[in-house]
């Protein structure tokens, strides 16, 4: 069997990642979503409040506020 047919096999297996339905209904799927993309938008306001003390740029003050709503919104 040659590695071509192989990874056709492999291919034709496996989920497609850019199919939304199957990814959901996988289980593991969700933790990211669930778990990570709180934590991200959490970090990234505070990265983006510093920046705004630190450059003195209100408007990134204004995405610091709306990543923590985020954050607030989307844990569980």
């Amino acid at each position: 069997m040659k590695v071509k047919d192989v990874m056709k096999l492999f291919l034709a297996a496996s989920v497609n990642p850019f199919d939304v339905k199957a990814a959901l209904l996988q289980g593991h799927a969700q933790h990211p979503v669930i778990i990570h993309f709180p934590i991200a938008l959490f970090i990234a306001s505070a990265v983006f409040e510093v920046l705004a003390v630190w450059c003195k740029q209100p408007g990134l003050a204004s995405v610091a506020y709306y990543n923590l709503i985020g954050a607030a919104l989307t844990v569980p």
